[in-house]
């Protein structure tokens, strides 16, 4: 037997004065009966078509598996009192969430087993694992198709138990206020899957509400938090342009400030400091140079330098500490690490 052949259907597409005709447009509509027959029809040619090399695949899937250390822990990282990290089981799938309080030598808290999570799904995806300032619940987001449309699930750490939240078919990008029962999450658009929404999520209510919304379609949104736990993020970004906004994490119903409008063809990001925000811009620098700006006054003007643009070298991105900051710069084609001393100002690699 040959392959399916698809019905054609010309629709005209006109945009830019431009008219296009796509004879396969239907093809598009996930729900319809004619659609998904098509493409069983193609599933079924393909394991026809395939099914004299099945020895083979069952030969690789087994080589590929013995080369792959099936028990394996990821680095912890310190949060708190408690080191957090996952771990992998021999024989099992998915990742096990854990903690240990005070030190790596305490006893391991198990918080989220994804292998008992997922039962007999056939794809099972946890994201976005992240614990409230004060340790007690944890949020992760879930996606169960491939779609990456999460839906995300929280558990009170003290009892082991699922709380009965639950936020539906949304990103896994998601931050925690200091009030640790607001959350502030993402959410895309159904049919593009870009990320156009910021929402806060009152966790003792259920209640929502629509915090922003990137309505020009060649940006998309992200959420952050800062080290320091002060402030919170919503960075929305084109290929050449940026626009940040932030709101305190101690006050999570005030309403977000822009930190700088966008403007075309600049790019910056904003690092807290605790004392004043470091900003990361391209502004007269194609490689990008370092400034400072006091916390009260975020307008280009109050901006100070502190690492100067150099034409030999690239600044990718910076992570910030109480007393100095970390540059991943680029220099002679290769990734290099600066340490910059916040009292000093000397840098070196």
């Amino acid at each position: 037997m040959g392959p399916p052949v698809a019905e054609k259907q010309a629709v005209e597409l006109t945009m830019h004065d431009d008219v296009r005709v796509d004879e396969y447009f239907w093809l598009r509509e996930r729900d319809n009966p004619d659609v998904i027959d098509y493409l069983e029809a193609e599933n079924a040619h393909t394991e026809r078509m395939l099914e004299d090399s099945s020895g083979l695949f069952e030969r690789l899937v087994a080589e590929m598996q013995a080369r792959i250390k099936e028990e394996d822990t990821s680095a912890p990282y310190k949060h708190g009192d408690y080191y957090y990290y996952y771990r992998y089981e021999k024989g099992q799938e998915y990742p096990i969430y854990c903690r240990r309080k005070g030190s790596l030598s305490a006893a391991e808290e198990v918080l989220l087993v994804v292998n008992v999570e997922a039962g007999d799904e056939d794809f099972f995806s946890v994201r976005g694992f992240t614990v409230s300032p004060d340790h007690s619940i944890a949020a992760y987001a879930v996606d169960t198709v491939g779609r990456r449309l999460y839906d995300i699930n929280f558990i009170d750490l003290e009892s082991g138990e699922k709380l009965p939240n639950r936020i539906e078919k949304v990103t896994d990008n998601l931050v925690w206020a200091n009030d640790n029962k607001t959350v502030f999450y993402t959410q895309q658009d159904r049919e593009t899957l870009r990320w156009d929404k910021a929402y806060r999520y009152d966790l003792a209510t259920g209640e929502r509400e629509l915090v922003f919304e990137e309505t020009d379609e060649t940006f998309s949104i992200w959420l952050a938090d800062s080290l320091t736990g002060e402030h919170l993020f919503v960075m929305s970004s084109s290929t050449l342009s940026t626009e940040i906004s932030y709101i305190a994490a101690d006050e999570p119903q005030g309403a977000l400030q822009v930190f700088l409008p966008r403007e075309q063809e600049h790019e910056y990001s904003v690092y807290d400091g605790g004392d004043r925000f470091f900003v990361l811009s391209n502004e007269g620098a194609i490689n990008f140079q370092l400034f400072e700006a006091p916390l009260d006054d975020t307008s280009k003007e109050s901006w100070q330098v502190v690492v100067p643009h150099r034409e030999d070298v690239l600044i990718q991105g910076i992570e910030v500490f109480a007393g100095h900051i970390v540059l991943e710069t680029r220099r002679d084609g290769l990734s290099r690490l600066e340490v910059l001393d916040r009292t000093s100002g000397e840098l070196h690699e």
